[in-house]
């Protein structure tokens, strides 16, 4: 296939033709990438940030007409992400500090409240819906990562229905603990969530 003319390819482009999405994939691809990984040090978050920087890019092909400004945003696309993927590791590295903090306070106060908020918690799981709490149990209380796949499977349902019952079975239970003041148990548990959703 011969070399598209920039002005061919841009007007393509935004006619959304997928011969000249693939022609600026083949081209830019490639410079994110690395510039990405430089950045992250992370070889799959640099291919999940170049993919979606692509992605951003068709869904705005409206908004360029030249092919340094294509990549000027691929660049400026792909840098804020990085910076958006540092923010989110300095997050879970505070709230996994805050966690170790509240969990290694040693007096007797803590422990038993630490105690009653155990309680608390597996009172509440024992408190969900059948189906609900096999879920929850299932994927955050084996001991062990387990994919909504594998729950699934063992639960002889589809993976969406899984998902369903998870989010209701959360839900519940973060409603049951704020009923019950247990706010440090549903701040710990809503981030340990997080991390597995």
């Amino acid at each position: 296939m011969p070399e598209y003319l920039e002005k061919d390819l841009i007007n393509d482009f935004q006619l959304g033709q997928k011969n000249a999405f693939d022609e600026l994939y083949n081209r830019y691809y490639s410079m994110i990438y690395v510039f990405c990984y430089k950045l992250t040090e992370n070889q799959q978050e640099s291919q999940d940030i170049t993919i979606e920087t692509m992605n951003k890019l068709f869904l705005k092909r409206m908004h360029f007409d030249n092919l340094p400004n294509i990549k000027a945003f691929l660049y400026i696309t792909a840098r804020n992400r990085c910076l958006g993927y540092f923010r989110h590791l300095q997050v879970i590295a505070q709230t996994k500090k805050l966690i170790v903090t509240l969990l290694s306070e040693e007096d007797d106060d803590n422990d038993r409240l630490d105690a009653e908020y155990l309680v608390a918690v597996k009172k509440s799981i024992d408190g969900l819906p059948h189906r609900q709490r096999e879920a929850i149990e299932l994927l955050y209380f084996t001991g062990q990562k387990v994919k909504i796949k594998e729950v699934a499977a063992r639960m002889n349902i589809s993976e969406k229905a899984v998902k369903r019952l998870r989010q209701r079975g959360i839900t519940l239970l973060r409603s049951m603990l704020h009923a019950n003041r247990t706010a440090d148990v549903v701040t710990i548990l809503g981030f340990l969530l997080t991390i597995f959703l």
